[in-house]
């Protein structure tokens, strides 16, 4: 007869309470390496956001740089096309040349905005829209609704309300012929500020094609200087055009405050590749009179002077 027996050892209270610390300083180790680890997942995380965001600025500033470069070449090109329509004969076969030229450039002006606004994070600039911008909003709005399913998102009862104003400077009027596109204003004189030679001296044939004395200067010192000589010998400018980004020179801003130290009255008229610019979307809060964004045409030069 086999006789089975069963031993339960009963531990000590003392030995009960040495485990109960074991388990104790094992959790309390566990918490530790748990918020170490989220500690550090953190950090990590910190730094990946501000790797991608070093990334992201650099990406901005590359993409207005090229913008800003881009509109510069566009701005004697755009200005060298029409300025050739009101040169040669308006029934030259050249013109219907020069039409598909000015359309090119026009398509690559809106695209130079596109890369200022979304990659820069800016915001565009309220002016006249390009006569084929206002159907591709509404293309892209029925196409982004058509393709929508139903029950597949958070846009349910979404709506898009698109408000088209009539411009007060368009009207049933005529066609203009591109020998009509300006008037002589009799001959006022104008200074222009801009780094860049090619485009001051665009600039300066489209005025002067326009009727105006023309006076260049290629950064703010020199306008500054022209400016003052000029008003002491009572040849004061009808206004001054300005470039507002010179690199390593003083720009539009910073002369602007020197010319309105030396004339309280003086009709200054910022421009800028760099159309997001804050200067150049609310310009009068900053004291300029006008705002033309490069590229432009004489036409839209002459409006706004």
């Amino acid at each position: 007869m086999i006789r089975r027996y069963t031993y339960v050892t009963k531990k000590s209270h003392a030995q009960g309470c040495r485990e109960n610390r074991k388990i104790t300083e094992l959790t309390a180790e566990m918490n530790q390496r748990k918020a170490k680890l989220k500690k550090e997942v953190g950090r990590r995380k910190e730094a990946d956001e501000l790797l991608e965001a070093g990334k992201q600025e650099c990406l901005q500033e590359l993409a207005g740089g090229i913008a800003h470069d881009f509109n510069n070449l566009m701005t004697v090109v755009l200005g060298s096309i029409t300025l050739s329509r009101i040169l040669i004969d308006e029934e030259h076969d050249a013109q219907e040349v020069l039409d598909e030229a000015e359309k090119a450039v026009k398509e690559a002006r809106s695209l130079t905005m596109q890369l200022l606004t979304f990659a820069r994070g800016g915001y565009p600039v309220k002016t006249g829209q390009e006569p084929d911008q206002p159907i591709e909003d509404d293309v892209a709005l029925a196409i982004n609704g058509s393709d929508a399913k139903r029950s597949t998102g958070s846009g349910g009862g979404a709506a898009f309300q698109v408000d088209i104003p009539p411009s007060p400077s368009r009207g049933p009027a005529a066609a203009a012929t591109p020998g009509a596109e300006t008037q002589p204003p009799n001959r006022k004189r104008i200074l222009v500020m801009d780094d860049d030679v090619q485009v001051l001296k665009t600039v300066g044939n489209m005025l002067s094609q326009m009727g105006y004395d023309v006076v260049l200067a290629a950064d703010g010192e020199e306008a500054i200087d022209i400016y003052r000589e000029a008003l002491n010998e009572g040849k004061g400018f009808a206004a001054v055009i300005m470039d507002l980004t010179v690199p390593g020179g003083m720009g539009g801003l910073e002369t602007l405050q020197h010319l309105q130290a030396i004339d309280p009255g003086v009709k200054a008229i910022v421009s800028s590749g760099y159309s997001d610019e804050m200067a150049m979307k609310d310009y009068w809060k900053w004291g300029f009179k006008g705002m033309v964004p490069k590229p432009y045409t004489v036409k839209e030069l002459s409006d706004v002077l």
